[in-house]
């Protein structure tokens, strides 16, 4: 796509929500499910919707707790496939983790442990800093030119000017 051209496609913006969406709930759910089997705990799917399994006191919470910054790092590098503009990347990354918000609230209610609070600010901060250096570090990338320019040659005397003699810049 052109990046100069500011065009409002709303599929292409759905898609790429939906396609980030699914890949933070994928890695959310392998980083739980990882967590569900160290930890001997029941494997469920809610449980990545589970805002009271995070929390300092026990491994296992301190676990889930970084599952989300991991999750958040996963995003962050995602990020640079799918938005590709540093300039979209705080829309996306608010707009996953508000649905994402929602999920909580609709499966486990509203979170009312400062834990969770802490751990979703967190990865909700992690995410767009990273993603956002990691698509400016390739926005500012250099465009590698393929062969040669032709510069013609300009000569300024008052004599005739020389067309039939060019230089070559080899990039």
């Amino acid at each position: 796509m052109f990046y100069g051209a500011a065009v409002w496609d709303p599929v292409l913006i759905t898609a790429q929500i939906a396609d980030m969406q699914s890949r933070y709930w994928l890695a959310l759910f392998l980083l739980t499910s990882l967590g569900d089997i160290l930890f001997w705990r029941p494997m469920y799917i809610s449980n990545m919707f589970n805002p009271y399994l995070i929390t300092p006191f026990y491994l296992s919470g301190v676990y889930y707790g970084i599952s989300y910054l991991l999750a958040a790092v996963f995003m962050a590098w995602s990020c640079v496939h799918v938005v590709e503009r540093a300039k979209k990347v705080i829309d996306f990354a608010i707009t996953w983790h508000f649905i994402h918000l929602i999920m909580v609230i609709l499966v486990s209610g509203l979170p009312f442990t400062w834990w969770f609070w802490l751990a979703f600010a967190l990865s909700v901060l992690v995410h767009i800093v990273l993603a956002e250096f990691l698509c400016m570090r390739r926005e500012l990338k250099e465009i590698p030119l393929n062969g040669a320019i032709r510069v013609p040659d300009i000569s300024l005397s008052e004599s005739s000017v020389n067309t039939s003699s060019r230089s070559t810049i080899e990039v």
